[in-house]
């Protein structure tokens, strides 16, 4: 059987599409086993026999970057190997029907989707890789890590309300460095405050595309807290931390 795995993919979004069948004619809608679109790279796909036929369609505006995918001939009895998501690790290593994969995310990271797939015999998952998304509320304890918008480095949801704590030990300051920043402007925006002393102050809030400068916290606790509207999402933003011990003069 024939395993297609995507690394890159862009149609526009209900107008331009993929499909992708097994075997038979072209165009064959009984044979159908995906008709893909938009700019989210699909999952692994599996066929059923030892053919395939992929049909790309366009209408008569707007062209996007496309798709890249790879195929590979693997033996019948199995699912392929789906993958390992972003930021997440994986629990199992074969992939012959009845075969169970179990997902993790790291510290900071919530799964989206089945925690646990199965190879069924139609050679296809149970379900899609999940997805490790960042959490929108999480304490940082650990001296450097990285703070990211929801769904980085994709675009982040409407409505959100989040925010993060960076602790450190007492004696000890914040650095914070921008590494990416894209929020809408004058409608989303990232507040960024110094709650290790007795008084907290803010340091600036912060929105549009130009990347922040390197903020070091007075205290021990810095607050990050990010905010987006109804409409309308940008990219977000990487930033990293790192805590350090202040040296008296």
């Amino acid at each position: 059987v024939i395993k297609l795995s995507f690394e890159e993919f862009d149609l526009e979004r209900g107008y331009d599409t993929l499909t992708v069948g097994d075997g038979g004619k072209i165009g064959d809608t009984r044979r159908v086993l995906y008709v893909l679109t938009g700019t989210s790279v699909p999952d692994l796909i599996v066929s059923l026999s030892n053919q395939m036929w992929l049909h790309l369609q366009s209408d008569d505006t707007i062209g996007s970057a496309g798709f890249k995918a790879v195929y590979e001939e693997i033996d019948k009895g199995g699912c392929g190997d789906p993958g390992v998501p972003a930021f997440g690790r994986r629990s199992g290593d074969r992939f012959q029907h009845g075969d169970v994969l179990t997902f993790f995310c790291q510290s900071a990271f919530e799964l989206v989707g089945e925690k646990t797939i199965t190879c069924q015999h139609n050679n296809q998952w149970s379900g899609n890789k999940p997805s490790c998304v960042f959490s929108c509320f999480f304490n940082f304890t650990a001296p450097s890590g990285t703070v990211l918008s929801p769904n980085y480095p994709e675009e982040y949801g409407n409505n959100l309300n989040c925010v993060w704590l960076i602790i450190s030990e007492p004696g000890s300051r914040i650095h914070l460095f921008f590494s990416d920043f894209d929020l809408e402007p004058q409608f989303d925006w990232l507040v960024v405050k110094d709650e290790g002393l007795s008084e907290a102050t803010t340091f600036g809030t912060f929105s549009g595309k130009d990347v922040p400068s390197q903020i070091a916290s007075n205290g021990h606790i810095m607050r990050l807290e990010f905010q987006s509207d109804h409409s309308n999402t940008g990219k977000g933003f990487n930033i990293s931390y790192t805590s350090m011990y202040c040296i008296p003069a």
